[in-house]
């Protein structure tokens, strides 16, 4: 009987993906069928060509191309979808998080502060759907919520963190209103969870109702990291009765009244991994390649 690449078995077509070149396995390989996509995006085929090391492809570039493929957001539940699930809650004191949704002005003030560059600025047909997006806000006082990230549980092995060295790109989009303030602090840790490299962010605000983008990359640091730890501080200023009905009677007395502007939100949080620095002449070489390969694959296609 005459031997099919179809009725192979994985483990096998994993051996011969094994011994093809990364380039070809991301422009030619991945697009044969959903299966082949499947194995060749398993990142168990990128560690054995990392370990195997031969001729086709020097480790950079297989970092290259492996941070590429991988890149996704380390953090779960970002956006409080979930309510409060995947997060460590540290709340002293009162104060807690709740999970709201934004209102539309401030979901499209949101998606210009994520989409910082349109293709057409300004322009938005006002008629169009606007998202509206979640967010954890904190209340009653300071609070905190974190995630501890284990690498080598995303895909992101131990070799390849220490020879490959990604970029590690921070994000978060928060507004801290009227007297709130808010925190971000990013440690990236070594197995025994000791701190090889720490960002952090604070912000303060006096009256504005405005949100924020921030962002931090981290580079050049140093060999064995393992885990990176994301955390969250926030503050909402607490509010007397007596003091809300002095300033807006109109809205009544309550003795658990809140006032009425936002406080400290946060959402849109995201950890990713890009491919690692690379001179100016080796990554123009490298896209090179990669647009060569694939106006070939299109060529093919057509013809």
């Amino acid at each position: 009987m005459a031997a099919n690449m179809e009725n192979l078995p994985e483990n096998l077509l994993l051996d011969i993906f094994v011994m093809v070149p990364a380039s070809d396995l991301i422009c030619n390989c991945r697009l044969v069928c959903s299966q082949w996509r499947d194995l060749v995006d398993l990142p168990v085929l990128w560690k054995r060509k990392f370990q195997k090391q031969d001729d086709d492809s020097s480790p950079k570039s297989l970092a290259f191309y492996i941070f590429s493929r991988l890149k996704k957001n380390l953090i779960k539940n970002p956006d409080g979808q979930d309510g409060l699930d995947s997060w460590e809650i540290q709340t002293p004191a009162e104060g807690h998080w709740e999970t709201k949704e934004l209102s539309i002005e401030d979901s499209k003030e949101v998606h210009k502060r994520i989409n910082y560059y349109p293709m057409h600025y300004g322009e938005r047909d006002e008629d169009a759907p606007v998202q509206l997006y979640k967010c954890f806000a904190a209340r009653n006082g300071p609070c905190s919520k974190s995630q501890l990230i284990t690498l080598k549980d995303e895909g992101y092995w131990d070799e390849l963190m220490d020879e490959g060295r990604p970029m590690i790109v921070v994000q978060a989009c928060f507004s801290s209103e009227y007297n709130s303030c808010y925190k971000l602090t990013v440690k990236l840790l070594s197995a025994d969870s000791e701190v090889l490299k720490e960002h952090q962010y604070e912000e303060a605000t006096g009256s504005l109702s405005i949100w924020f983008l921030v962002s931090h990359t981290f580079y050049n640091y140093p060999q064995g990291v393992r885990y990176i730890l994301f955390e969250h501080k926030g503050q909402e200023e607490v509010y007397h009765s007596d003091i809300l009905n002095k300033f807006f009677p109109d809205e009544g007395p309550s003795e658990d009244r809140k006032p009425p502007w936002g406080g400290m939100r946060v959402l849109q949080s995201s950890i990713t991994l890009h491919p690692p620095r690379m001179a100016r002449g080796r990554r123009l070489l490298q896209l090179r390649r990669l647009l060569q390969l694939r106006l070939q694959r299109f060529v093919a296609v057509v013809v």
